[in-house]
């Protein structure tokens, strides 16, 4: 099943009849439309911009509003260029597998970067999960790997910029997930399988790391769940 990739870029041009569930005029309504709107107008140039679209909406945690504000960390980190929507969906319909490069290149692919690159990782985990959309979430977890990752390794220059070599970039991630901290990549899957990847098939092949890695959710140790999630990714027991 492939992924339907419209949750980055594209869900600019989803209807507010989606995030607004009726009519009204008060000052969150209207903070959400204004921060769609100004969203929406934004060029693929203009991404750095995107926070600022969403500056008003820090005190309100409604759904619609956290959706905005965890659509608005991934434009600002490149997401809405159609050519890396198209690379990052390529690999996710080839992720999932233990070992496999596509499993690997997808979460490399997902990095942030920048100064703030972890405490945006981070936020975009917390914005999206309190949206409720479980693809957004799944990426989002996805992003926290591979940032904590760049911390240790190349990921950042292998798995990012233009003219990426997707099995460089897979390597890089094999190279560096056996020192990553585990508590932390546990508690990452741990979320994000509960959230996720129950109740409704959500058609991501992701879904089948974190279900290995979490023992179908029974397992609520992050130490234990992240270890077997880098054995996963690494495809052979890390030392």
């Amino acid at each position: 099943m492939s992924f339907k990739f419209f949750k980055i870029g594209s869900l600019l041009t989803l209807s507010l009849s989606l995030f607004l569930s009726c009519q009204g005029t008060s000052r969150e309504e209207s903070e959400v439309v204004s921060a769609q709107s100004c969203l929406d107008k934004l060029k693929l140039s203009q991404s750095s911009e995107a926070l600022n679209c969403v500056s008003k909406l820090s005190d309100i945690d409604t759904p619609q509003a956290n959706m905005l504000k965890c659509s608005a960390l991934f434009i600002k980190q490149g997401f809405s260029d159609p050519n890396r929507l198209s690379q990052v969906a390529e690999q996710l319909t080839l992720s999932g597998a233990q070992g496999s490069n596509g499993t690997a290149a997808v979460i490399g692919l997902m990095a942030f970067t920048g100064a703030e690159a972890q405490s945006e990782a981070e936020s975009a985990m917390t914005y999206c999960q309190k949206s409720g959309s479980k693809g957004m979430t799944l990426l989002a977890s996805l992003t926290g790997v591979a940032t904590a990752l760049s911390a240790i390794g190349d990921i950042i220059n292998q798995c990012t910029g233009n003219n990426i070599n997707i099995d460089d970039c897979a390597n890089e991630v094999k190279d560096n997930i056996c020192t990553s901290n585990s508590a932390d990549l546990g508690a990452i899957a741990l979320v994000t399988y509960s959230t996720s990847c129950t109740g409704v098939e959500l058609a991501n092949p992701m879904c089948e790391a974190y279900k290995i890695a979490t023992n179908n959710g029974q397992n609520q140790n992050p130490t234990q769940i992240g270890d077997t999630l880098k054995d996963y990714i690494n495809g052979t027991p890390c030392p």
